[in-house]
């Protein structure tokens, strides 16, 4: 068995090992290595190894020597700590002879057998549980749910999901300094951000380590990559997570409005653009008198329904700018101001395109409970997003249209409300 492994680990090329090994201990013996040619015959290394094979960890302190199986080291050790490490197999001490055979060239220690053992079962270990880790992340996601709209994004994720460890690994569109290991709990971050996604208005950070870990301390299991995690699930996919719901992370996002608005730490009457920003709309409670709530996709409708103040306040109308894009901070003030039954119609007015389609759809899913009017090209009014729908599909055979063409004034915007 030893000198197998003499074979398979420590010769060069024409080297062969004398098969009868001298002993130097009871437990310690010594190889001689050979080379022969046609003309000469001569000893060119001494091989010392250890008879007393462990299965154990090897001792901390040679761990630090980060021995490989190439690896050639000195040891600052005592002798008797060196000739312990020798008997147990951990290493070997090999000696190489000056061209006399007889005269020492150069001395070092390698891994012995029993340390060799130890790494390609450690080895073997980790192999298995990324496998484990890697089936326990597939049998998750097809435990999972998700909405058709973020079909997209789910099927980005799975050209990630169904390469093995070994790819996943070496998959270049991930960051490159992480180990699979910080992949593989990527992946498991992924699925539970898509899965609250898919069933939740908003959503806080953490509780997506506690749907993706059902048990105590589990909201926290993501916490430590908390913004690179984050930072790379938008990169990836091309998304704001903040528009899927995800509550803000210390970006300040602004939310422009115009009308009556009432926190507890802040106050807006009628007459002026307002902006409140996502951090106040997390931490604030807000409500307002306003009886009818105009969502608008471009600031340009905003300010030039501002110019008529005198018709917000008589309508008691509130007007917010959506900004090109449905974020979280929209979506918790309207959870606000619709948690009550002060609000009696919604008015959606976005541009007329595919982007204004779906923000004008998931306007409507919102609100869903309160009537609700969406508004076409020449101020033609539909109550339901698939009426609507059809009708932009068809406009848009004739070109896209933005909002701005036709932004009207206090007669029209009247009909609207009084419908």
């Amino acid at each position: 068995m030893l000198e197998q492994f003499i074979i398979d680990t420590y010769l060069k090329k024409g080297e062969t090992v004398e098969k009868t090994p001298r002993p130097i201990t009871n437990h310690i013996v010594e190889y001689t290595i050979t080379k022969q040619t046609v003309r000469t015959y001569k000893r060119v290394a001494l091989i010392k190894i250890g008879t007393q094979l462990q299965s154990s960890q090897p001792p901390s302190k040679l761990l630090t020597y980060h021995f490989t199986l190439h690896a050639k080291r000195q040891l600052d050790e005592p002798f008797l700590t060196i000739q312990d490490w020798l008997t147990a197999g951990w290493i070997v001490q090999e000696i190489r002879l000056q061209s006399d055979g007889r005269t020492s060239k150069e001395m070092h220690y390698r891994m012995g057998p029993s340390y060799v053992k130890y790494t390609h079962q450690t080895m073997h270990d980790k192999n298995q549980q990324l496998e484990d880790q890697y089936q326990l992340i597939l049998d998750y996601f097809h435990s999972c749910t998700f909405n058709q709209e973020l079909q997209p994004y789910i099927q980005i994720f799975e050209t990630f999901l169904y390469q093995i460890p070994s790819q996943l690994a070496n998959e270049a569109t991930l960051k490159a300094n992480w180990s699979i290991q910080k992949r593989q709990k990527f992946l498991m971050f992924c699925i539970g951000y898509f899965q609250l996604a898919s069933k939740e208005t908003l959503f806080d950070f953490k509780q997506i380590g506690a749907t993706v870990f059902d048990d105590i301390g589990g909201s926290k299991m993501f916490d430590k990559d908390r913004e690179e995690f984050v930072e790379e699930l938008e990169r990836i996919f091309d998304l704001d997570s903040a528009i899927l719901g995800l509550v803000s992370l210390g970006k300040i996002v602004p939310v422009y409005f115009s009308g009556q608005l009432c926190g507890k730490m802040s106050q807006y009457t009628y007459g002026a653009v307002h902006a409140l920003t996502d951090d106040s709309i997390l931490q604030d409670h807000y409500q307002s008198e306003a009886h009818y709530l105009f969502l608008v996709e471009n600031r340009a409708v905003l300010t030039r329904m501002v110019k008529e103040p005198s018709f917000i306040e008589k309508t008691m109308s509130f007007v917010l700018c959506l900004d090109g894009q449905i974020r979280t901070a929209h979506k918790m003030l309207l959870k606000q101001l619709t948690s009550t039954k002060q609000v009696k119609k919604i008015i959606v007015w976005t541009d007329y395109d595919e982007a204004g389609l779906i923000i004008a759809q998931n306007a409507v899913k919102l609100v869903e409970r309160i009537p609700t009017v969406i508004i076409a090209r020449d101020y033609h009014e539909y109550s339901t997003i698939e009426n609507y729908e059809i009708w932009l599909q068809t406009e848009l055979q004739n070109g896209q249209h933005e909002q701005e063409q036709q932004l009207g004034g206090e007669q029209q915007w009247m009909k609207w409300i009084q419908k």
